[in-house]
C-alpha cells in the first residue's frame, strides 16, 4: 500500500474534505484507490507553534 497526499491541501481543513488517497497495489490487477477523509476539523496553527511542533517531532523521532 502507499499513502497518496493530495498536494493541494493547506490548514485550515474542514471536516469531510478528502486529504490523501490509499494506493492498494494487488498482484495482476490495477490498484484500487481509497479516499482517505478528515474526521475533524484541522485549524492554521502559527509560525510560533509549527517551530515548537517541528522540534517535538524531531525530538519524539529519536526514540522510536
Amino acid at each position: 500500500y502507499e499513502i497518496v497526499v493530495n498536494k493541494d491541501v493547506l490548514a485550515p481543513i474542514k471536516r469531510g474534505s478528502i486529504v490523501a488517497q490509499l494506493k492498494v497495489n494487488v498482484p495482476k490487477e490495477e490498484p484500487l484507490y481509497f479516499a482517505l477523509i478528515s474526521v475533524n476539523d484541522v485549524n492554521q496553527v502559527n509560525f510560533l507553534m509549527r517551530f515548537f511542533y517541528m522540534i517535538y517531532n524531531f525530538i519524539l523521532g529519536l526514540f522510536i
